[in-house]
């Protein structure tokens, strides 16, 4: 590839965490899974907030959708809450684009199974995702999931391409 056609793999700004949502339901859901410690209310209301119209809304519900859901032992569901997390794109949700974060999360669930064929396959797309440049993030972001996606088995980023990314 010429060097036009080589992605930037990260920008040089900090994009910083995304002010919070105000939906009173994802609201409802945070209290009943922090203070409450109820993970079973928390993820009724986070399932509510999860149809907000307000995609940010909506991003931030499915993460806690999804984290309830982990550590419930229902896998299955979690793996379904990241799935739509990660349908949402470049929504930022936790200061990160909902791609990765959803991406990110499906690993996490397959790690925890012990399943490492599907970690592998998982991984690997995040990487491609990662890999491609389309993501906007920052250096420290990415580093955050190269690192992850090492300790996952997932090839290494092009050198070309960090090398050029490096170089902007």
């Amino acid at each position: 590839k010429s060097s036009e056609e080589l992605p930037i793999l990260y920008q040089p700004v900090e994009f910083g965490l995304t002010p919070a949502p105000s939906n009173a339901l994802l609201v409802s859901a945070e209290i009943e899974e922090f203070q409450r410690r109820d993970d079973a209310a928390a993820a009724n209301a986070y399932r509510r907030a999860s149809q907000s119209v307000d995609p940010g809304a909506r991003a931030g519900a499915l993460l806690g959708l999804a984290r309830v859901l982990r550590r419930r032992g229902n896998y299955d569901g979690a793996l379904e809450a990241y799935e739509h997390l990660a349908a949402l794109g470049s929504v930022r949700v936790a200061g990160q684009p909902a791609a990765l974060v959803g991406w990110q999360g499906r690993c996490k669930v397959f790690e925890e199974r012990r399943d490492t064929r599907s970690l592998t396959a998982a991984a690997a797309e995040l990487g491609t995702a990662l890999y491609s440049g389309r993501s906007p993030i920052d250096r420290s972001t990415f580093m955050l999931y190269r690192e992850m996606l090492e300790r996952w088995g997932a090839p290494p980023p092009p050198t070309d391409s960090l090398a050029r990314t490096e170089a902007a």
